[in-house]
């Protein structure tokens, strides 16, 4: 019978690829291989937590030959796993598949497919650094049921490298691995696990009235709705004592199959409240999806094989299969993590005990390209695509491969030099964005400038007369203009003198430049100290000799933005006659 679960096929075997051959048996307590039609103890060091009773068997697990024999004995004695057929696995011979051949027709060495534990390792991939579904897999070497016959002492083994050997010396200590032939019939109705409606419970007729797979005797969820509650309960009473071929319902309820809804079935279903039905034996499978979500690229591969995703995104899996899914970004992106049936940004491992769905987020990396301006000069730095206009915002977030375009604007009366940094020469810098990128744009004053950029004028201040202040606060770059007049009308030479300060705000730092007008736009002084220091200009135009004529000048201050927040304002203030401490250099 083919079962459908959310729309795929459920089919008796297994496919793929690794492991495909091997399915869980009893909630994972042991695998059947169906190629080789042998079931295998999960656990590959059973004794180690388990002697059986068996003394003498070394605190690793490890036994000699005739300790491995009283072990597998004592194992069918206990019934374990419901099973009194384990034994340990056989080496087959001749055997032509090995690296190696005796003298009498026998294979060792590497590469022995023919017997168990070398189909297991060399076909099903199982090794003690790749193990699979199993547990405690060794790296040492194993028994063999099969003495060397040429040499009676000896016995043969296979080590966890993969060669088989025939000189095993049976009183030296190896690993013991059960195994029995066939697939396992734990509950004893006749059935193996892979076909066996019920597997915890005996249920000879299998009889199963609802085809879901799950047998009557172990499917007391009679309104199919996942779990036996208190509801189905009520479904029972509402037909009990009908026969069964009175109506479905009635049939369903028929837990035990006896013909006839009685007490009997409402103590099955009492033993089963609160638990889902089965386990059955009969290969579930269920669809595993991956969604790819995020703006960055990348693919999700799964093993056992099946999911790759990029083309393959869904893929059916057998009940109880742990399917572990990797995660890998292309260049350029990042793996954020996963959402889901997992969670956080490592290996996904999926148990498949229904449809499970996982997201796996990529996201495009962002690289900052951040300009600078240097140079007695001005002039603003814009981008194509938008962000930088520097001026004001000089740093900006690109995605990778991005192909940003910078044009170095220049204001009237200066000189763009050139790049340095990510770019050099004269003409626009081009950059593709796959790494944080820094770049400098040069900028020269031109001597006798005779233009000033637009400005906003502050007013007139002494600077021989008085201690006249004038002051604005902003954001961003500004150009001001502020006329030094000469007051004082002493025949006695006073020099003309002002202190231009700057205050940058908290987080941000901006420098200073101050520009004769009055003798060709001459750079008179700058400030570029860090942020969180005042930048001050002291500038001073000497008297004229002799004395008499107007020696007033026009000063241009330009605030210049250099690094941090834009949005706080700065403050700016200019005093005139400070005299002392002055710097001469705005006239003769």
């Amino acid at each position: 019978m083919m079962r459908t679960v959310s729309g795929v096929v459920l089919l008796a075997l297994i496919s793929g690829t690794a492991h495909a051959a091997l399915q869980s048996r009893l909630s994972g307590q042991a695998y059947y291989d169906t190629v080789l039609n042998v079931t295998w103890v999960a656990d590959a060091n059973l004794a180690d937590t388990n002697a059986f009773g068996v003394p003498g068997i070394n605190a690793d697990g490890s036994m000699d030959l005739d300790q491995a024999t009283q072990w597998i004995a004592a194992l069918n004695a206990a019934s374990y796993l419901g099973a009194s057929d384990w034994r340990l696995p056989t080496t087959t011979q001749p055997d032509a598949t090995c690296s190696l051949q005796d003298g009498f027709g026998n294979g060792y060495g590497f590469g022995c497919t023919g017997s168990e534990m070398g189909h297991l390792h060399y076909v099903d991939g199982i090794t003690s650094a790749t193990p699979g579904p199993f547990a405690n897999v060794q790296s040492g070497t194993s028994w063999s049921d099969s003495p060397y016959a040429p040499n009676p002492p000896t016995a043969w083994s296979f080590r966890g490298d993969g060669f088989q050997d025939f000189l095993t010396n049976r009183a030296s200590s190896n690993f013991v691995w059960a195994v029995r032939a066939g697939d396992i019939d734990a509950d004893g109705d006749g059935f193996a696990e892979g076909a066996d409606n019920c597997t915890r419970v005996a249920n000879l007729t299998q009889l199963d009235v609802d085809g879901d797979d799950y047998g009557n005797l172990c499917d007391a969820d009679l309104n199919n709705s996942g779990i036996v509650t208190t509801a189905d309960f009520g479904l029972l009473r509402s037909v009990l004592g009908q026969l069964a071929t009175f109506s479905p319902l009635a049939a369903v309820a028929d837990l035990n199959g006896s013909g006839t809804v009685t007490t009997a079935d409402f103590g099955l279903l009492r033993a089963r409240l609160g638990t889902a039905p089965g386990p059955a034996g009969i290969d579930l499978r269920y669809p595993l999806t991956v969604i790819k979500a995020g703006n960055g690229g990348g693919t999700v591969s799964s093993s056992p094989a099946g999911i790759s995703c990029g083309a393959d995104c869904v893929e059916a899996y057998s009940h109880d299969r742990a399917v572990q899914l990797t995660a890998v970004p292309v260049v350029g992106s990042t793996f954020g993590g996963w959402t889901g049936a997992c969670a956080g940004a490592g290996v996904c491992v999926v148990t498949m005990e229904a449809a499970r769905s996982v997201s796996a987020t990529f996201t495009v990396n962002s690289y900052a390209l951040s300009v600078t301006r240097s140079g007695t000069g001005a002039g603003t730095v814009t981008s194509s695509p938008s962000g930088i206009n520097c001026g004001g915002d000089c740093t900006e977030l690109y995605n990778h491969n991005t192909v940003v375009t910078l044009v170095p604007g220049q204001v009237a009366g200066s000189s763009f030099d050139g790049w340095s940094g990510a770019c050099t020469g004269t003409g626009n810098c081009v950059l593709t964005m796959t790494a944080p990128a820094s770049v400098v744009a040069s900028y020269t004053l031109l001597d006798g400038n005779p233009v000033c950029p637009s400005n906003v004028f502050l007013g007139p201040i002494s600077g021989d007369s008085g201690s006249g202040l004038l002051s604005t606060s902003g954001v961003g770059e500004k150009w001001f203009r502020v006329r030094v007049t000469e007051d004082n009308s002493s025949v006695i030479p006073v020099d003309l003198t002002a202190r231009v300060t700057l205050t940058s705000p908290a987080g941000g730092d901006y420098d200073l430049y101050a520009y004769c007008l009055s003798c060709g736009g001459a750079l008179g002084g700058f400030s570029t100290l860090p942020g969180g220091q005042i930048d001050t200009i002291s500038v001073r135009r000497n008297e004229a000799f002799p004395p008499g004529g107007d020696d007033g000048f026009d000063a241009l201050i330009e605030v210049r933005y250099f690094s941090g927040t834009t949005s706080s304002p700065w403050s700016l203030s200019v005093i005139g006659n400070t005299q002392t401490g002055a710097v001469s250099c705005f006239g003769p």
